[in-house]
């Protein structure tokens, strides 16, 4: 059994509309169904997602070979009857009978759980089933009913790492953090919570969270340290969705200035919503909320969308400063980086700072601003008052 999902069939849908998105669905069974044989059967399940089946396989590596020339037969472009020249991709989950299940029910939730893996790891790939994923998947299930607990529980936290200006070594600010401590389980660590919450759409909740959290706390420690100006706070694709979310963020501000807060956007999530995060980030700055691209050079990097859109601050991804005492064609990396945002009139700050040698690099490279172990993970509330205000 190959189960298939388009990627970013949604983008489809989006910009051209449903019609053009059905248009394109019949085209893709079309595609499907003329390299496939008589005997085999392919049938859409919903959606942008279609099931194959494949009778009397010898060997395994065979389906293989068919997901293999599916994926070839998909990147060809295809032209919409509106005149519009749309390409796509497709990954596939690949499971066998009987080895990987014994009835319909579990070889098509084994597909599906292959399929994940493939779209985790790149999409436009395919990947076979193994036990493995069903532990994982297991796992994930159990992890997300626990986030919606820890959500609705108030068992989440809000650490904060400080901002440093690195010719003074001054704490400006801090980048607000979700943590999660659990009695049974421990830390949780955010590269395990955060991709399940944005994926079941618990980041909107987690994300209210930790806005109006960091926002109570930063006006305290603004009133503790008036040199304190900064306080950052990660935005996911998810929330980046207009009127409603502009509304959660005037609701955090009534305990806080407008201007010490600075929303935190992926280049890919500002990229995905084209024209209408114009208009949002447009708005964040009539509002006085400063932005930054979050991880930059890791997506697009592109100094188009850099004019574009109203952004005050790149903050360069810690992949690139751990490299530089290594490897001197990161440190050329970083050093564009900071001039071209000079040339845009924006600052820079490095993540991910760990030891001076790094730190003294930036400096001669001119960037204003850091973060990193080097001064301090991330600490309570009242651990950041007592140490950095």
């Amino acid at each position: 059994v190959l189960f298939m999902d388009l990627d970013h069939f949604k983008n489809v849908n989006d910009s051209l509309g449903h019609v053009a998105g059905d248009e394109l669905l019949n085209q893709v069974a079309q595609r499907l169904r003329r390299r496939l044989r008589a005997e085999d059967t392919i049938a859409r399940l919903g959606g942008d997602e279609f099931l194959i089946l494949l009778e009397d396989v010898q060997p395994p590596n065979h389906a293989a070979i068919v997901a293999r020339d599916l994926i070839i037969t998909l990147s060809a472009p295809f032209h919409l009857a509106s005149g519009y020249e749309v390409y796509t991709a497709g990954s596939f989950g690949i499971s066998l009978f009987p080895q990987d299940g014994e009835t319909a029910t579990d070889i098509i939730r084994n597909a599906d759980a292959a399929l994940y893996l493939a779209k985790s790891e790149g999409r436009n790939t395919f990947r076979f089933y193994t036990d493995e994923l069903t532990i994982t998947a297991k796992h994930r299930l159990r992890l997300e009913s626990l986030l919606r607990r820890a959500i609705e529980q108030k068992e989440l936290s809000v650490y904060y790492q400080p901002i440093v200006q690195i010719d003074s070594d001054e704490v400006i600010g801090a980048e607000a953090l979700c943590r999660w401590i659990t009695a049974e389980h421990g830390t949780i660590s955010p590269a395990e919570f955060i991709p399940v919450a944005e994926e079941t759409g618990l980041i909107v909740a987690l994300g209210d969270f930790v806005l109006r959290t960091a926002c109570r706390d930063a006006a305290i420690f603004h009133q503790k340290n008036p040199k304190f100006r900064t306080i950052a706070v990660n935005a996911s694709v998810r929330q980046f969705q207009g009127i409603e979310w502009l509304e959660l963020i005037s609701r955090a501000l009534e305990t806080l200035p407008a201007g010490l807060l600075e929303i935190e956007i992926t280049e890919s999530t500002i990229m995905n919503k084209g024209s209408e995060a114009v208009a949002i980030l447009q708005r964040l700055r009539e509002i006085g909320i400063r932005v930054a691209i979050d991880d930059f050079g890791t997506g697009y990097s592109s100094l188009s969308y850099l004019q574009r859109f109203s952004v005050n601050q790149l903050k360069i991804d810690q992949s690139f400063v751990s490299e530089m005492t290594k490897n001197p064609a990161s440190i050329q990396l970083v050093r564009t980086m900071i001039a071209m945002a000079k040339s845009l009139g924006l600052t820079t700050l490095a993540e991910g700072i760990e030891t001076k040698e790094q730190l003294e690099i930036l400096r001669t490279e001119g960037c204003l601003y850091y973060q990193g172990f080097l001064k301090s993970p991330g600490v309570t509330a009242d651990r950041f008052m007592k140490e950095f205000l």
